[in-house]
Formats: C-alpha cells, structure tokens, sequence
C-alpha cells in the first residue's frame, strides 16, 4: 500500500430525498467524504480507508465506488454474513436536516469490539510533519 493518507471511520449507505417522494441510494459518512475530497485532490493511490465491510452487494457496490475514486481499499476487510450500516435524511422546510440511522449488524471494527482486534499490526506509520493552526 503506498497511500500517504489513511482515513479511518464507518461508511454507510445514504438514502436520501431527491424530489417529490422519490429517494437515491448512495454512501456517505465523514470519514467517507474526507477519503473522497481528497483522493480528488491528491490523486489515485494517495489515500487509502481502513474500515470493515460485510460481503453483501452494497458493501461490494461500496468498495467498486472507492476505487473508482481512486481510493485504496488495501486495508478495507471484508466480515462474511455482515451488512454495512444505512441512515437516511431528512431535511425540512428551514433546510435542517435530521438523520435516522440502522446500524445494528454494521461489520465496522469500533461497533462492537476493541481497535486492537482490528488487523492494525498491518499498519506501520511515519509522521513527519504535523501542522496545527
């Protein structure tokens, strides 16, 4: 894996109001977003997700949709008999949104066990510059 930026977090599918009663299905969650602005920004290959997903077709669909953007899955698991999470949106009539979340079976590592049990052996880091402010 040569990413530079690992994104760690839970992505989940969105449901989302498009139009009168009519909803799109798509994947958010802001560990999600922050992958995708900037494997845009930097280019493909540069950022890498470490996450857990399960082996239904949207976690499939998920994983097509990251390396399309040019994430790196390498460290993307997969848990047989899991399922991602879903939330839906709401937004009312002042533009607040409200947001409904499933996440009961929901593969991610930090739902239900410890970071450790996560493959984070896998993992070695380099920090060479942090800048705050």
């Amino acid at each position: 894996m040569g990413a530079r930026v690992l994104c760690i977090g839970e992505c989940m599918a969105e449901i989302c109001a498009s139009g009168a009663g009519d909803y799109r299905l798509g994947f958010g969650g802001d560990t999600l977003n922050t992958a995708l602005y900037l494997a845009r920004l930097l280019g493909p290959g540069h950022v890498g997700y470490v996450t857990r997903v399960g082996d239904d077709l949207y976690s499939a669909g998920m994983r097509r949709a990251w390396k399309a953007e040019g994430i790196d899955c390498a460290l993307v698991e997969t848990v047989a008999g899991a399922t991602i999470g879903l939330y839906a949106i709401e937004t009312d009539a002042r533009g607040e949104r409200s947001f409904i979340y499933w996440r009961g079976a929901a593969p991610a590592p930090w739902r239900r066990r410890r970071w450790s049990t996560f493959r984070v052996s896998r993992l070695r880091f380099s920090l060479t510059k942090v800048a705050l402010g």
